[in-house]
């Protein structure tokens, strides 16, 4: 895989999305609140939110899989194949501001199993970037997989 930067997308392409995705956003009672779409040119399919897993208090289910598994479950799961992702995260406060959303290591692994073709997600600046996911490099473990691996070890 070659090492590839993220582009930064022009806001006014995606402005209507991104402010669709805050609002979903602010449902998520996860500290770290993020929201996902997934897209096809300007057209949302479907949207997520992370969230607690209702059977573990410290377990998470990430925006982009809560995206991704919903949208299988329906009749327009074969059309996945070629979707971009879009993954936001805002902050705590009222002012909502973007805060980087990149992808985890295993949100990878399970976005390439779909087929997805580019993941735009917001940047530590607050930019909307994307990379192609074939060129993806997996950088980061998820806090909450992080804490899975010390309660079991």
């Amino acid at each position: 895989m070659s090492k590839e930067n993220p582009k930064i997308v022009s806001f006014y392409k995606i402005n209507n999305i991104v402010n669709i995705l805050i609002k979903i956003a602010q449902n998520s009672t996860v500290n770290q609140r993020h929201s996902a779409a997934l897209i096809k040119g300007d057209e949302i399919y479907n949207i997520g939110f992370n969230k607690y897993c209702s059977n573990a208090k410290y377990s998470t289910i990430h925006a982009e899989i809560d995206a991704l598994f919903t949208f299988k479950s329906s009749k327009y799961a074969k059309c996945m194949r070629g979707m971009d992702i879009i993954i936001i995260r805002i902050n705590n406060y009222s002012s909502c501001k973007l805060k980087i959303s990149r992808p985890c290591d295993k949100c990878i692994d399970t976005l390439r199993k779909f087929h997805i073709r580019k993941v735009y997600y917001s940047d530590e600046y607050g930019n909307i970037v994307y990379e192609n996911l074939k060129d993806m490099q997996k950088k980061h473990i998820s806090s909450g997989n992080k804490f899975k691996y010390l309660l079991n070890n």
